[in-house]
């Protein structure tokens, strides 16, 4: 996938925030808010009792990958909606409009 020209791999980023402290469990989607702003936003799952601050999220994840695959939004959620098989329901994560943790 291609966002302003860079080719994005999103299992990649997934990959980097779940080894981030605290991270159970992340999804990263691309949400495009009109035709010029296009998002890499990241639902992610805390281990309990821990609490993100989303600006050092974004200092760590500017340390291990390139400025442009880093989220521009994190939703803290409790749990990922699930399809019939199990899979994570892509279509059903909360919009990140919404939720916008910056």
């Amino acid at each position: 996938m291609k966002i302003h020209g860079f080719r994005i791999e999103l299992g990649e980023i997934e990959a980097v925030i779940g080894k981030l402290p605290g991270v159970r469990d992340c999804v990263v989607t691309v949400k495009q808010f009109s035709k010029n702003i296009t998002m890499i936003v990241a639902y992610m799952i805390f281990h309990t009792g821990f609490q993100p601050v989303p600006k050092e999220l974004k200092a760590s994840l500017k340390e291990m990958l390139p400025e442009y695959m880093v989220p521009g939004i994190f939703i803290s959620m409790d749990h990922f909606p699930v399809t019939p098989s199990g899979k994570v329901d892509r279509k059903a994560l909360p919009d990140p409009a919404s939720a916008i943790h910056r």
